[in-house]
């Protein structure tokens, strides 16, 4: 798998420097500015896939969703869910100036993984369920992964109350994610 993701990733290199070459002398066509953009989609979801699977991802959240639909922007450094093996964490932000429960305006939630499930369907999309097990509570994280790119959904139900919060965002490998970690609950 590892061959294939650098195949594909030289192949990518080599088709971005050949349009930016023409681009020079004459602008790409519609059809060429797309088939490039699946192809970059396409890398970015076999990486994201790959990081899941590995079980060492992160979801960086652009965007949380409210329960009436309402979407409202957040910062993708301090809004995200990430796994490290068996260990996992979730953090929710808002810009406020109260510091909140974790220091910096939101709330912090580390576990361990427990019941990790990846399930493929018909068309390609991944739904990857989990939950983050301490002391203290529960939270059930259900990521929904679309089939030809890297954004990724988020519902995390807390076990502290029958809420539930959505996060929208991208899908990283856990080492290439920029979060900022607040202190955990």
């Amino acid at each position: 798998m590892g061959k294939k993701i650098l195949t594909i990733v030289a192949v990518l290199f080599c088709l971005s420097h050949t349009a930016l070459a023409q681009d020079s002398e004459r602008k790409l066509t519609r059809k060429e500015r797309k088939a490039l953009q699946q192809s970059k989609d396409s890398l970015l979801h076999a990486i994201a896939v790959r990081a899941i699977e590995d079980s060492l991802f992160s979801l960086e959240a652009n965007y949380v969703v409210f329960e009436s639909g309402h979407q409202e922007f957040v910062n993708s450094n301090v809004n995200f869910v990430s796994m490290t093996k068996n260990y996992a964490c979730f953090q929710v932000s808002f810009n406020t100036t109260n510091p909140g429960w974790n220091g910096i305006g939101g709330l912090t939630y580390e576990g361990y993984v427990d019941g990790m499930n990846i399930k493929v369907d018909k068309k390609g999309n991944r739904t990857i369920k989990f939950n983050i097990l301490n002391n203290n509570m529960s939270a059930s994280i259900a990521i929904r992964l679309g089939k030809y790119s890297n954004h990724a959904e988020v519902t995390i139900r807390p076990s502290y109350n029958a809420g539930r919060i959505n996060l929208e965002g991208i899908i990283v490998p856990v080492d290439e994610s920029l979060y900022i970690m607040g202190h955990p609950l």
